[in-house]
């Protein structure tokens, strides 16, 4: 946590994480004149001046009017964020690198209205929210740099409506976040073979009887062995590899990457859980405290991207 964090934690009482839903009461809403709100009183202050001087009655006329008008409008400026519910959708996973597009849902206890409504995160992402009826959303988009656990973080809720005089303003820390998932190596380097030896798969006998698996191309390989439907899907060229036994399992361990640095490691792992599930092969994980049986298919596929994403349990937030 910044040092910025933790002077607002010390000012506003902010918890680290707020469960949903989030409801905007008069003390969590702070209040202050705008730019245009200290020219405006500056304004009143020389009218009222000017009319003392010069004894105007229209003049006392028209300063009171325009004051009582700032009253009212830091009473509807103040009411626009009052007893607003706001909760949250996490994203879906991404890769790292990608973004995560987090969504604040808002509801309204009373059916006046929320307008110009505008939400920030990381200090410059600023999404404007018009509740004409009782609900309204908000999308922010957030950039991922490592994997792990990403959080939104802070989120200011603020509001200038209606005569941009006033700003009121409250502070959230929706518990909200996204897995990211590492990058998958871009080279390619073909599958480990099956572990016939350790009783937990057949070895692969070379033939022409069954698809095993697909591994990257090599020159020479013959052009009907090219998987052409996996070229069509932007996957690269990569060659069908035929068995004579059709019970192979692998096991995708992570001392098995040729690579020395853990993060590089945990790329080559996530490129062939990715190439082994696209090629339908039954495989497992291995990683220092953590082993997934091996299986096949989307809910095993995004179990072994979780483990891998979570190896170490690195946590991220985005930046205010």
């Amino acid at each position: 946590m910044n040092l910025q964090a933790r002077i607002e934690n010390f000012i506003f009482r902010l918890p680290s994480k707020e469960p949903a839903p989030i409801r905007l009461h008069w003390r969590r809403i702070y209040i202050l004149p705008t730019r245009h709100g200290f020219t405006f009183a500056l304004t009143l202050l020389l009218l009222f001046i000017g009319s003392i001087n010069y004894t105007l009655s229209l003049g006392f006329l028209m300063t009171f009017f325009l004051a009582a008008l700032g009253v009212v409008a830091i009473l509807h400026t103040f009411r626009n964020l009052q007893d607003l519910r706001i909760r949250w959708r996490g994203p879906e996973p991404i890769f790292a690198g990608e973004s995560a597009v987090f969504t604040l849902l808002f509801e309204s206890a009373h059916k006046s209205g929320h307008f110009s409504i505008d939400t920030i995160s990381q200090g410059k992402n600023r999404h404007v929210v018009e509740m004409p009826t009782e609900t309204g959303q908000a999308q922010i988009p957030v950039r991922s740099e490592k994997r792990g656990i990403l959080r939104l973080g802070r989120v200011i809720v603020e509001t200038r409506y209606p005569l941009g005089l006033f700003r009121a303003w409250a502070r959230l820390s929706p518990d909200v976040f996204c897995i990211v998932y590492p990058v998958p190596a871009n080279d390619k380097i073909p599958l480990p073979l099956p572990d016939g030896d350790a009783g937990n798969g057949n070895a692969i006998i070379a033939g022409d009887e069954e698809l095993q698996f697909l591994r990257p191309y090599r020159l020479g390989d013959s052009p009907r062995r090219i998987a052409w439907h996996a070229y069509a899907r932007e996957r690269g060229l990569l060659t069908k590899q035929f068995g004579a036994d059709a019970g192979g399992e692998i096991w995708l361990d992570l001392n098995q990457a040729p690579e020395r640095d853990l993060e590089a490691r945990l790329s080559r792992l996530t490129r062939w859980v990715l190439d082994a599930d696209a090629a339908g092969i039954p495989y497992g994980l291995r990683l220092p405290g953590a082993e997934v049986p091996p299986a096949h298919g989307d809910a095993h596929r995004r179990q072994c991207l979780e483990q891998l994403a979570l190896f170490g349990n690195v946590i991220t937030e985005a930046p205010n």
